[in-house]
């Protein structure tokens, strides 16, 4: 693989896509041996990369990386392995870190891209959705302070990274209890889902 040490921007990797592709992993989960064998800074390689794990970072090499509402930030997706790591120490282990452990967090300055969304699908979307999850198909679960809208979250059935339209018909409008279960969960929406025609 060719050196993109001196890229400009990071290189954002899809976790849920490439956990989709990678080859099976036995116990552990594909992206969890991914990351433990690739992905941690300052990691060397054990053995070398299996060639279609090579062939497939090379796939997410040609992609533009881009950071979008859509995907959860690499920052994110790293912060909750390492709460997954915590709840797999024993109470004792984890007490004793936090025993040791600073209560004032270190604060870095990042830098992403981000997509200029167009805010009229993101209103068509909503007023489809009539105040409901279009996955779930409950009442959003809260009203806004500020205008006393219904809260619901505008999600990009097919990402913008990988290509999908900033439009009305590749949107959907979920509560952020399945926002959350498409980005972090097993992913209920198919990317053929068009919206029921009223």
């Amino acid at each position: 693989m060719s050196d993109v040490s001196e890229l400009n921007d990071f290189i954002t990797l899809n976790r849920h896509e490439l956990s989709k592709v990678l080859p099976p992993a036995g116990t552990e989960g594909r992206w969890d041996r991914f990351m433990n064998h690739f992905a941690q800074t300052g990691r060397t390689f054990q053995k070398p990369l299996d060639a279609s794990v090579i062939a497939i970072l090379k796939d997410q090499l040609n992609l533009q990386g881009v950071a979008n509402e859509d995907i959860p930030g690499s920052d994110e997706i790293e912060f909750y392995d390492k709460v997954s790591r915590a709840l797999k120490l024993k109470s004792a282990e984890r007490k004793k870190r936090l025993k040791n452990a600073s209560v004032h967090p270190t604060k870095k300055q990042v830098s992403v891209w981000r997509y200029d969304r167009n805010p009229d699908v993101v209103a068509e979307v909503l007023l489809r959705a009539k105040n409901n999850c279009e996955c779930c198909h409950t009442l959003a679960p809260f009203q806004r302070t500020k205008d006393g809208g219904y809260y619901l979250e505008v999600h990009h059935i097919i990402p913008l990274s990988e290509n999908g339209e900033d439009s009305v018909e590749n949107a959907i409008a979920l509560c952020p209890n399945c926002h959350r279960q498409e980005h972090y969960g097993e992913q209920q929406i198919d990317k053929s889902w068009r919206p029921v025609k009223k």
